[in-house]
């Protein structure tokens, strides 16, 4: 009883209050006084009881060192820094002496969001969560499935790819699936579309699971097989089967496969993506507008020689007379 309240008079008035926070302290031991009075209590249990004291000398050694440091600026500490004999962080000291983890001091994963919340089926979307206190490179696991409320969550065919830690953000993408989404009700099976997914995102121990992200079936108009581009699909003319990205390219000044060029390749007799138009129809206007000139050109030819003949001949009459 006796050595329980010299404890508790340790704790309650040993030394001076402070305000200052330090960096990265276990929330019980932030405060330079919290601090204080955990680090003399462990002192003093070493020294009463060693082979009991939850501490080691090195260990009770360090935190004592580390107190005298930083005790004059108090705001500049970081438990994060590894004890110069014991070879242990000062927060792991301070946690082990302690019994209580910080798990907000540790790696994890946290507010996971998806970067729309709704969109069309083939839609490249990403994925991204917070990763405090981890290192850069540490890998981020993530999982999507789609939400059930009367059965077991449906997985999707292919999940994002993993993340390294950058910054303290993992980041990923995944190309948004559809997939029939029916419950099963007493009265029978019930149309639950659009489907809603969600994704799980791991790191270690730490995971955490995001909002909703419903997905529109992207519709194919014309049923040639592919899929409007108002929707994500590469149609790029919904209403016309005839074109698609797998059909030959026609010279018809279409664009019939799709690849933003009409009647490119050579299809019209050459290269008309880079050279301009060309038909027959277009060339003969112009064939027709050079025999019209050449013609008239003669014309004012001869009409001029015939002048020029006349000329002449009323010159010689004049000469006679």
């Amino acid at each position: 009883m006796i050595k329980q309240f010299f404890f508790l008079v340790i704790f309650f008035f040993i030394f001076a209050v402070s305000v200052n926070s330090s960096l990265n302290c276990p929330s019980n031991a932030d405060a330079l006084d919290e601090f204080k009075v955990i680090s003399s209590a462990a002192l003093l249990e070493f020294l009463g009881d060693p082979d009991n004291s939850k501490l080691s000398s090195n260990e009770v050694s360090d935190i004592s060192s580390f107190y005298d440091k930083y005790k004059d600026n108090w705001g500049n500490a970081d438990c994060n820094e590894i004890g110069t004999i014991s070879g242990s962080t000062i927060k792991v000291i301070i946690e082990k002496y302690t019994g209580v983890i910080d798990t907000r001091l540790n790696c994890r994963v946290e507010n996971p969001e998806w970067s729309i919340g709704q969109t069309f089926e083939g839609t490249e979307v990403t994925l991204t969560v917070d990763a405090p206190k981890c290192n850069d490179g540490a890998t981020v696991n993530f999982v999507v499935k789609e939400r059930d409320f009367t059965k077991d969550d449906d997985g999707v065919i292919k999940n994002p790819d993993n993340a390294a830690v950058l910054n303290q953000k993992a980041t990923t993408t995944w190309k948004a699936e559809w997939q029939r989404d029916e419950e099963q009700t007493p009265s029978g099976p019930k149309n639950d579309e659009p489907p809603e997914y969600y994704f799980t995102a791991s790191l270690g121990s730490s995971s955490v699971k995001s909002g909703v992200l419903t997905v529109t079936k992207c519709v194919d108009a014309d049923r040639d097989g592919y899929s409007s581009v108002t929707c994500g699909g590469n149609d790029c003319k919904d209403n016309d089967a005839s074109i698609h990205p797998n059909v030959r390219e026609l010279c018809d000044t279409k664009d019939n496969n799709c690849n933003l060029a009409a009647d490119e390749g050579g299809v019209c007799g050459y290269d008309l993506a880079k050279r301009g138009s060309f038909s027959v129809g277009s060339i003969i206007p112009k064939i027709i507008m050079i025999l019209l000139l050449a013609i008239g050109t003669a014309r004012t030819m001869i009409n001029l020689l015939i002048l020029e003949l006349q000329n002449c001949v009323m010159e010689r009459i004049i000469t006679v007379i």
